[in-house]
């Protein structure tokens, strides 16, 4: 085709097994055509046809994705058939590459979908079971206790320390099915379990001021997507509270028009963000690696800013799938 338009209705397509493009186009030019065939969807390796000493021109298309590049007044037979080989096979082992990693993220997601069935699982037994019965011991203790104060006042003090124990290990079983799966994500929603998150936390970190504001519509989120925003703003939450030494931080989770944007932002002393996601997990621990993870994994798009002195801001965007 001899036009940029012709290029994109040709292009978009797919069908052709390499393409090359001429740098030089009327009105528009071959790397405006690369990015907008690319963001149609073409996966075909592209090479981009430019004229000597076009450095600059070459640098860019092998940037933005070009297989290769080749100055016209340099072409030969042996030169184009070379250049059109190695394209293809570059191509066909990024393909392997792109499908073998897109495996990888499916295995990756069902494993994270199958920890949180697991998780939720367990609580419940845990609830319903354990909890349960230990609450019916403590009933029984304390019911044993009040028939002995009427026998022997000053007797109890054994079956005291044994309610106390009951009673603490009730608790401490509670927490723990908190932990592994709220309930009240699926019994409330997404937008109460993070005030209830924020209150927690609030009266563990009484030196932090917390705030948290929610405005979305939940019928609109499948319950996958609420745990992991939920787990995001978590995670991001114990981060803050652990390193960021701020004074003031606040949790916000918005929807806007088929979108839903969770922010975390503090007033903390920040970090280089080049610099720690440069560092190896075992230096940086794994905070940001399983926030972004996570959030990729669930078909969000993760994003950090961080200044030194002047704190972060996390946040996450997902598009809501239709129904």
């Amino acid at each position: 085709v001899d036009n940029y338009q012709d290029g994109i209705e040709k292009g978009k397509h797919n069908q052709h097994d390499l393409y090359f493009i001429d740098f030089r186009l009327p009105l528009q030019n071959g790397i405006e055509l690369m990015k907008e065939l690319v963001s149609a969807g073409c996966d075909k390796p592209i090479i981009i046809l430019t004229g000597r000493g076009d450095h600059d021109i070459d640098v860019e298309a092998m940037r933005i994705g070009a297989a290769d590049y080749m100055e016209k007044d340099r072409l030969s037979p042996e030169i184009v058939e070379r250049t059109v080989r190695y394209a293809i096979e570059r191509a066909e082992n990024l393909n392997r590459i792109r499908a073998s990693e897109k495996k990888l993220r499916m295995l990756s997601r069902q494993l994270l979908e199958a920890q949180e069935t697991e998780r939720k699982l367990i609580a419940q037994e845990l609830h319903d079971s354990i909890s349960a019965n230990l609450t019916a011991i403590k009933f029984g203790l304390e019911k044993k206790r009040l028939d002995d104060l009427k026998k022997k006042p000053s007797g109890t003090d054994d079956l005291d320390r044994l309610i106390a124990l009951v009673k603490a290990t009730v608790e401490e079983v509670q927490g723990i099915c908190v932990n592994l799966r709220p309930a009240i994500i699926d019994e409330l929603g997404i937008g109460a379990a993070l005030q209830w998150l924020c209150r927690q936390y609030s009266q563990s970190h009484e030196d932090v001021s917390l705030s948290c504001r929610c405005r979305l519509d939940e019928d609109m989120v499948p319950p996958s997507l609420k745990i992991a925003v939920f787990r995001l703003l978590q995670e991001a939450l114990n981060n803050a509270l652990k390193h960021s030494r701020a004074a003031r931080i606040s949790l916000r989770l918005n929807q806007v028009e088929d979108r839903i944007v969770a922010e975390l932002e503090d007033s903390g002393k920040g970090f280089d963000v080049a610099s720690e996601w440069q560092k190896s997990s075992l230096e940086t621990g794994m905070g940001l690696i399983n926030m972004k993870e996570r959030t990729e994994l669930s078909g969000g798009v993760f994003k950090i800013e961080s200044t030194e002195g002047k704190g972060t801001k996390i946040s996450a965007e997902w598009t809501i799938p239709r129904r």
